[in-house]
C-alpha cells in the first residue's frame, strides 16, 4: 500500500495523456468478501458529456516462510474462493505480498485470478517458493494500468455489484475510488456517493497527501526472485 500513497491523490503520467484523482477508503472493523480484500472503482471521463464506468478486484494473500525463513508459497489460496471471486468479473486478480527478509525487501505482484484458478483445477498444488509472482506483473504497474482505465470490467452487472457490495455484508475491505480524464484538460471530480461513512473511513485522503503532478510509469518495483 505504500506505493499508492507515493503517488500521490491527484496524478498526472509523463507519458500519458490522461490525468487522475483518486481517494481511498476502509472498511470499519473486519469482513471476509466475495469480491476481494480491494475493490476499485473508476469514473472515466471520456468527454465533457461523455463517461464510462470500471471496476477491479484485488484478493491479496501473503507468502508463508520456513523456521529459516525460506519461501514455501502461497499456501491460504483456494480454489473455492478464486472460483466465486471469478464469476463476479473478469476483471478479478490476487495480489500476492511477500517479504524476503535476508534482503530487508517487500515484494507485491498482481497475478489473474484466472490463471491460478486453472493451475489449481489441473495439479494438486501451485508453485512453491516465489515462482507464482512471474505469472502477473508488479502490483505497483496493474494499479497504475487502471488508474488510467485499463484492464477494467467495464459490464454494468459488475459496476453494479460492487457499488453494491459495500453496503452489503460482503464488503471488500478497501475501496479505491478514481476519477479519470482521458485528456488533461477536463476537470476532474470524485463521486463518493456509494460510500457510506458509517461502514467506511478515510484510508487516503486529499488533507494527507500532496499532489503529485510529474509521476511516470517506469517503476519496475524488486525483483522476484526464485
Amino acid at each position: 500500500m505504500g506505493a499508492l500513497k507515493s503517488l500521490g491523490l491527484e496524478i498526472n503520467w509523463t507519458d500519458k495523456a490522461q490525468k487522475v484523482k483518486w481517494e481511498g477508503y476502509k472498511l470499519r472493523g473486519k469482513t471476509e468478501s466475495t469480491f476481494g480484500d480491494i475493490a476499485l472503482v473508476v469514473k472515466i471521463q471520456l468527454a465533457h458529456d461523455a463517461f464510462i464506468e470500471g471496476v477491479a478486484f484485488y484478493e491479496a494473500k501473503r507468502q508463508f516462510f520456513q523456521p529459516d525463513q525460506t519461501p514455501i508459497g502461497f499456501k491460504s489460496i483456494k480454489l473455492e474462493q478464486l472460483s466465486r471471486i471469478g464469476k463476479s468479473t473478469h476483471a478479478a486478480n490476487i495480489l500476492l505480498y511477500d517479504v524476503d527478509r535476508h534482503e530487508r525487501t517487500t515484494i507485491a505482484s498482481s497475478v489473474s485470478t484466472t490463471f491460478v484458478e486453472s493451475l489449481l483445477m489441473q495439479r494438486a498444488s501451485l508453485p512453491p517458493g516465489r515462482i507464482l509472482h512471474h505469472y502477473g506483473d508488479f502490483w505497483v504497474r496493474s494499479i497504475a494500468n487502471n488508474f488510467i482505465g485499463l484492464n477494467l470490467d467495464f459490464s454494468p452487472a459488475a459496476v453494479s455489484a460492487i457499488k453494491e457490495s459495500v453496503s452489503s455484508l460482503n464488503r471488500p475491505a478497501f475501496v479505491l475510488n478514481a476519477s479519470v480524464a482521458m485528456t488533461k484538460l477536463f476537470d476532474l471530480e470524485l463521486d463518493n456517493s456509494f460510500i457510506k461513512s458509517a461502514d467506511y473511513e478515510h484510508w487516503i485522503k486529499s488533507e494527507s497527501l500532496q499532489s503529485n503532478y510529474d509521476t511516470p510509469r517506469g517503476d519496475d518495483g524488486p525483483k522476484f526472485g526464485p
